[in-house]
């Protein structure tokens, strides 16, 4: 089960540098700061978790099913909101800072961090809590900010990241969907029929569905970029 919440985290986590990739270098590292920051005064309460609990947690199938729900509120604002966004740019309509909220990191970017701070808080010794937090919390921040920074300087062209960072979304939701299906027989809509098909099984296609779904939308959704853009600037 850890496997898995640690897949969901982690694509959060690249769905992330994606999103901040798009802003600019004062929105992109404001806004690490603003996800990270408030996450090195909570290290009082990391420290209070001891790792028994912590292993219950990251292997809990209710743990799964609620980081799925934020996953599918978040991405679904994103798809509809980015939507929004995509179509100013396209016109080269003037851009407000509220659009880009839409960019802001994921929800659970914070939750990456204080899971990794209660998990060095119970493996490593050696330096205080204090100590440990904020040297995690400054490693995530430049990490984070310098992949980022990397991503937006190796992808110049903007509508490229825009359509990745909406096919991330999409590829979010459809894991988030089916993940709680496979393992409890529940999905974050509700209770649905248990699959009678095994845990391994079940996985393998997620991942093979996932695949295949990401490539056919990636080769799709930039040939609908390219006719929009052209109905909407009214080229021929």
């Amino acid at each position: 089960m850890w496997l898995f919440i640690l897949l969901i985290l982690f694509g959060a986590y690249l769905q992330t540098i994606i999103k901040l990739s798009v802003l600019n270098r004062v929105f992109r590292w404001g806004s690490v700061l603003l996800f990270t920051l408030p996450v090195l005064f909570m290290y009082s309460q990391a420290a209070q978790i001891n790792l028994k609990d912590f292993n219950f947690l990251m292997s809990d199938l209710n743990t799964l099913s609620t980081i799925c729900v934020l996953v599918i509120i978040q991405e679904a604002l994103v798809l509809v909101f980015g939507a929004m966004l995509l179509r100013r740019y396209l016109l080269e309509k003037q851009l407000h800072f509220w659009y880009y909220t839409v960019l802001l990191p994921s929800c659970l970017f914070p939750v990456i961090c204080f899971a990794g701070i209660v998990y060095l808080f119970n493996t490593y010794s050696g330096m205080s809590f204090q100590g440990v937090a904020f040297w995690f919390i400054f490693g995530m921040f430049i990490v984070t900010g310098g992949l980022a920074e990397l991503l937006s300087w190796l992808m110049k062209d903007k509508e490229q990241l825009i359509q990745w960072t909406a096919l991330s979304s999409l590829v979010q939701i459809f894991i988030a969907m089916f993940l709680p299906v496979v393992f409890g027989g529940k999905a974050p809509g509700g209770d649905l029929v248990k699959l009678n098909v095994s845990m391994v099984a079940g996985v393998a296609f997620i991942l093979l569905t996932t695949a295949i779904f990401t490539v056919l939308a990636h080769l799709g959704m930039w040939q609908k970029l390219v006719i929009i853009k052209k109905r909407l600037t009214g080229f021929n």
